[in-house]
Formats: C-alpha cells, structure tokens, sequence
C-alpha cells in the first residue's frame, strides 16, 4: 500500500496507543463493520514500520478474499478507518486534558437540567483547582470556561449567586486576557526584535497603561506580571533593572506556570543574557550560567526526561568561558544519560574535547576530535573550528593551514549552512591564516613591523566583526 495518510497517522502512535486503537476497533460501540475490523487487523500486522506486506491487491484481497480488485472500495474504506483513528485521538486528548473533560462534563450536566449533580461537580472541580499551584495563561481561560458553564446555569435559573458567578466570571476574563496579550506580545516584539518581522500588537500601549496604573494588584498575578517584566526587558534592553528584575521574580514565581511555559519565560532572559553578551557584556556570561543551572536543578530544561544537545553544548560552552572547570567537568560525565541515544556518543565526545582543549590537554582533545564524523552541521563546524584552534596554539602550521583549505571546501560545497554561517566562518580562517602567517614568521621580523602588522589585522577583525569565534581570534593575534 502506498504511504497514505491513514499510514503517516498509524507509524505516530506509540506501541501502547496502537494497542489501545486495537480495543477501540474490537468495541461495538465504536464499529460494527467486520470489513473495517479486518482492515485494521491486516494493516496492523505490518506494524510498527508499516512496510511489509501493504500492497493494495493483497490487503484488497486479505479483506475481501470473494471479490475482484476494486481500488475504490479501498481507498473508502481506508478513508472511513482514518475517521475512527482520528476519532481516537480525540478520544486519547480528551482523556489527558483533565481540564477540558470536566467542562464538557459540567455542559452535560447544565444541558439536561440535572442542576444538583452540576453544582456538585462544579464545587469539586473548583476545590481541586483551588489546590493547584500553577496559575499560568492557560489557567486563566480554563477557569474562565468554567465559571462561563455556572454563570449560564445561576442566569438560567436567576439564582441570587447571579451577580457573584458573573464578577468571577468577568474577572478571570480580564486575566485572561491580559496575560494571553502580555504573552503574545512578548513573542510578537521577540520575532521582531531577531528576525525583523513587521508584526504588530494593537492595544498594548493602553493595556500596559492600565497595568501600570494599578501595578501592585498585577503584581498579585504571576501569568501577567512576568510577561509584562519579559516585554519591558524587549522593549527597553538597555536598562538592566528589569533584567534583574524578571530573574528574581521567575526563581520565585516560576511554579506557578506549567512546565512548558516556565521554560518558555527563561528563554526570555537566556535570550536576554545572549544578546548582551554577543555585544561584548560579559559579565552576562554568569547570570546566564546561573540561569542553566536553576533549570538544571528544577528539571524544567528537560523534555521527556532529554536534554537536547544544543542545550548540553550551550551549557558547555558558557561554562567554560567562566573558567569553572571542575563544573564544566561534573556536568559533561553527569548529564551525558540524559541525552538521546542518537546523539550521546558524539555530543558527549565534543563537548569533552572542548572541555579538554580549554585545559590546554590538546593532545586529548584532538584525539576525541579525529575519531569524530558528524553529519550535524552545527558539530561539523564545531569540531573543524576547535581543530583550527588546537592547531594554531601548537604552532602546527603546516597541518593549520592544510585543515583551512580543506574546511574552506567544506563551505562552498555545503548546501546545509546559511549564508551568515559561511561568512563568519570564512572570515575566521582568512583571519586566522594571517595571523598564523604572523606567527610563523615573526622571528625573521622585525619588532616594530610585527607590532605594526598585528595592529593592522586587530583593527580589520574589529571593524569586520562577523567572525566566528572572534575572541578566541583577538587573543590569539594578542599573544603573538
């Protein structure tokens, strides 16, 4: 069978989904059409790689084995079996969103007039809520939709909790709504601010005017004062104050937001940290670090219990700049479990060499790096730039300038790398070579010239700016 939806569908679901859809499909009460039931049984067969044995004329002939060929009754009977898959999934999402579940339970109940059983469950479902620390975005417009559900019962019955259900009601829509516009706004001006991209957010001068007119009530609100701190540090990121600010609140008010979307807010101020640092703040370097290892210890930089390698490598990198050795060193053996199976050997192996050539223990570090092969652009260029470096400060020229022409190659013929990747790092070997060019030569050189000559390409790395590891590159022109 050609890869068909209803197939693209099927591969997603894990082992124990696919089990559960073969219950669903087993059940009268979702199907009784037994061509169906044997379609599924046939396609199943196949699982989990749904390769083998999916030709059209013998799955046809599997479940109509009385019966010519005919295309069409396959395509609509896989047609109606996508129906009862995607009909499943709802199922499953209906079953995980607690939330979500309760409300259309309440709406039942609201529907058939059962007014007792209603207020019942809408008095346990509020208690448990109640009881809830996480009081994030999403919070907000499920007790909206709820409180929506008794406020349509107590107007319905013109009941003297009327005017109570409906100030709930009409308050948790304002906080609602506000935090869904910080929110959004947040990531309008973020997208701006990176990629300029001419988005807009209409009303947010008047909204921030009515927050900042009442501030010490919205302070009270986790969901709005954090976006409204993200959005001064986006639209005023010279003043540190609200930096500063927005990092104390997120270490005391983060659980107070799903997991999802604490990490969401510390990416605000990695981001902020990142953009300062890249202009030469440095000092940024250990609010960031800082940052890494507050999430680190909350586990909230984890997905499914993963730490993805650009997280390991970033973590790496920034801590290595601060010079913390012995953490760096801690870090790379204790989280190596925790990266996925297809990128632990390789992110674990860099990351060490790295580590290894900051120790100045070049010959380990290159001993990691030569058995290295990967096909990650962002590795590739990661490993070739370290053995650029560990070449330059041993002063092996000859194999410096040999790896320069050959990465060099690797950029004009890599149709993977952006355009900003093959300038940065092109002006990083050209700059290198001269400076390596300086190095080789400055014992035949007189002093006053060599001095001459290393201003001269400083002030040509300065004014040119994009250059991969340009810090590296200053210090090392230095030290000639």
């Amino acid at each position: 069978m050609y890869r068909t939806t209803l197939i693209s569908v099927l591969i997603s679901l894990t082992a124990k989904e696919l089990k559960s859809f073969g219950l669903y499909m087993d059940s009268p009460v979702f199907t009784r059409n037994r061509n169906l039931i044997k379609l599924y049984e046939v396609i199943a067969k196949a699982a989990p790689d749904f390769e083998e044995g999916l030709a059209k004329e013998d799955v046809f002939a599997q479940v109509f084995p009385d019966k010519p060929y005919a295309e069409e009754n396959l395509r609509n009977l896989c047609s109606d079996l996508l129906e009862h898959l995607e009909q499943f999934l709802r199922i499953q999402e209906l079953q995980n969103d607690r939330e979500l579940s309760d409300r259309l339970l309440l709406r039942q109940l609201k529907k058939r007039k059962l007014y007792s059983r209603f207020f019942s469950t809408f008095k346990k479902v509020f208690k448990r809520r109640k009881k809830q620390k996480i009081r994030d975005v999403q919070w907000f417009e499920e007790d909206y939709g709820l409180l929506s559900e008794l406020n349509e019962v107590h107007g319905h019955r013109q009941d003297e909790d009327y005017d109570r259900s409906l100030q709930l009601r009409i308050n948790q829509l304002d906080h609602h709504y506000l935090s869904s516009k910080l929110s959004v706004s947040c990531e309008i001006l973020n997208r701006k601010n990176i990629y300029n991209k001419q988005l807009h957010s209409r009303l947010l001068e008047p909204i921030l005017a009515v927050i900042e007119n009442d501030l010490e009530y919205y302070r009270q609100i986790p969901a709005i004062y954090l976006y409204y701190l993200v959005l001064q540090t986006l639209r005023e990121p010279e003043d540190a104050k609200h930096y500063n600010n927005l990092v104390k609140q997120l270490h005391t008010q983060v659980h107070n937001f799903s997991k999802g979307e604490g990490r969401a807010l510390y990416k605000y101020a990695q981001n902020y940290c990142i953009q300062k640092i890249n202009k030469g703040e440095n000092k940024y370097l250990a609010s960031l670090l800082g940052i890494y290892k507050k999430l680190l210890a909350s586990e909230l930089i984890l997905e499914e219990g993963r730490l993805s390698d650009s997280d390991y490598r970033n973590i790496v990198t920034v801590g290595l700049r601060l010079k913390e050795f012995d953490w760096v060193e801690y870090f790379i053996h204790q989280y190596e479990s925790f990266l996925s199976k297809d990128q632990k050997g390789n992110a674990y192996a860099y990351n060490l060499a790295a580590y290894y050539y900051e120790k100045s223990e070049y010959g380990k570090a290159q001993e990691l790096l030569n058995e290295l092969e990967f096909s990650n652009v962002f590795y590739s260029l990661g490993v070739k730039s370290l053995l650029v470096k560990i070449y330059f400060d041993n002063k092996e020229s000859e194999a410096l300038f040999s790896l320069i022409k050959s990465f060099k190659t690797y950029l004009k013929r890599n149709k993977q790398l952006s355009r900003y990747q093959v300038r940065i790092y092109n002006n990083l070997l050209k700059f290198t070579q001269q400076a390596a060019r300086l190095q080789q030569n400055k014992e035949i050189i007189d002093s006053k010239i060599l001095k001459k000559s290393k201003s001269e390409l400083m002030k040509e790395v300065d004014s040119t700016k994009e250059i991969a590891n340009i810090n590296w590159l200053k210090t090392a022109i230095e030290k000639i």
